[in-house]
C-alpha cells in the first residue's frame, strides 16, 4: 500500500472523504478501490479491539461522546466505502481520542511536508538556474564592455598636472584685467566695436549695438554710451572671478564654466578677424577644466570638498556647491 493511500485513509477517517479529497485531489493518482482498501485496513488495525467493550462502557462512555460530537446514525458506516463497521460506537469513540488525532496530524504533516519540500526544491533549482544564467550573461556583458572600454583612474601625478594647468589658465585671465581697468573700461570699447564687424552669427552685431553701444555717438570713444560702463564692469568682474577661482582653486568648476562662456563670446565675435584657433583653444581649456575637479589639488577645494560632501546629505545647497569644487 503506497504512502498516498495510507495518508488518505487516516485523513478520511477523521475528517471525512469530502474534506480530504479537496486537498489531495489535484495530485492524488490513487484509485478509489485502493482508497477503500486502505480505509478497511486502517479501521481494522486502529479501531477494532481484540476484546469487545462491555455494555456498561458503551452506554456510559461511548454513547454520550457520540451525541456530544453530533454523529448521526450514518456514522456507523465508513464515509468512503459505506461498509458497515463491526463495532461502530466504539470505533467512533476511539477515533475522537486525542492521541490518535495527533498521530493522524503528524502523519498528514509529514506527507504534505514531503510534497512541499519537493516543490520548493524544484522551484529553487529553477530560480537558481535562471539566476546563474542571468549572472553569467551579466558577467559576459561586463567582460565584453571591459574589453572595449577600459576604466580610467586619474593618478596623483595627473591631478597635479591638471592643477598646474588650472593655475596657468587662471593667470591668463588675470592678465586680461589690466588693459580694461575701471572706472571707464576704455580698453574694452574697441574690441566691442570690432566684434560688431567680424561676428559670424547673424543678429549678434545687432545685440551688441543695442546693449554695449547703445547711445554711443562715435565708434572711437565711449562718449554718449549709456550702458557700456555697467556692462563692461560686469565683464571685468566676471574675468576677476575666473582668475580668483582658477588661481586659488576655490570653486574651480564655477571659474571654469565662466571662463568657457567668456571665451566662447570672444570666439563668436573675433575668431574671423584673427587666427581662429587662438580663441578656440581658450574655449577648450575652459571646457576641459569643467570636467575634472582640478581645484582639489594645490587649491582650497581640497579642504572644501570633503566638508561639502559631508553636508550634502541634509543640505541641498551643499549638494549643489559640492559639484562646483
Amino acid at each position: 500500500m503506497d504512502l498516498s493511500a495510507q495518508t488518505y485513509a487516516f485523513a478520511a477517517t477523521v475528517t471525512g472523504f469530502s474534506v480530504v479529497d479537496s486537498f489531495l485531489g489535484d495530485e492524488d493518482t490513487t484509485s478509489l478501490e485502493e482508497k477503500a482498501e486502505a480505509m478497511r485496513e486502517t479501521i481494522r488495525r486502529e479501531f477494532e479491539s481484540e476484546k469487545l467493550p462491555s455494555r456498561v462502557i458503551l452506554l456510559e462512555e461511548v454513547a454520550p461522546k457520540r451525541r456530544l460530537h453530533g454523529y448521526a446514525t450514518h456514522a456507523s458506516f465508513n464515509p468512503v466505502s459505506r461498509i458497515p463497521l463491526k463495532h461502530p460506537p466504539f470505533a467512533l469513540c476511539y477515533a475522537m481520542q486525542r492521541d490518535f488525532i495527533l498521530r493522524v496530524h503528524r502523519y498528514l504533516s509529514l506527507f504534505f511536508a514531503i510534497n512541499t519540500q519537493r516543490k520548493g526544491a524544484s522551484e529553487r533549482m529553477s530560480l537558481s538556474s535562471s539566476a546563474s544564467t542571468q549572472e553569467e550573461a551579466s558577467a559576459a556583458e561586463e567582460e565584453e564592455r571591459g574589453a572595449t572600454v577600459a576604466p580610467i583612474t586619474l593618478t596623483e601625478r595627473s591631478m597635479i598636472g591638471l592643477a598646474l594647468l588650472r593655475v596657468f589658465v587662471g593667470y591668463l585671465w588675470f592678465q586680461q584685467l589690466f588693459w580694461k581697468l575701471p572706472p571707464d573700461f576704455k580698453g574694452l570699447f574697441p574690441y566691442i566695436v570690432k566684434e560688431t564687424k567680424f561676428t559670424f552669427i547673424p543678429g549678434y552685431s545687432f545685440l551688441l549695438q543695442h546693449t554695449f553701444l547703445a547711445g554711443c555717438t562715435s565708434t572711437s570713444s565711449t562718449a554718449g554710451c549709456t550702458l557700456f560702463v555697467p556692462l563692461a564692469a560686469g565683464v571685468w568682474a566676471a574675468e576677476l572671478v575666473v582668475s580668483i577661482c582658477l588661481l586659488f582653486g576655490v570653486f574651480s568648476r564655477l571659474g571654469a564654466i565662466l571662463a568657457t562662456v567668456l571665451a566662447l563670446q570672444l570666439y563668436v565675435g573675433l575668431s574671423t578677424s584673427e587666427w581662429y584657433w587662438t580663441y578656440g583653444t581658450i574655449v577648450l581649456l575652459g571646457f576641459a577644466l569643467t570636467t575634472v575637479p582640478a581645484g582639489r589639488r594645490l587649491g582650497i577645494d581640497q579642504w572644501l570638498a570633503p566638508r561639502l560632501q559631508a553636508a550634502a546629505s541634509h543640505s541641498r545647497m551643499a549638494r549643489w556647491l559640492s559639484w562646483l569644487v
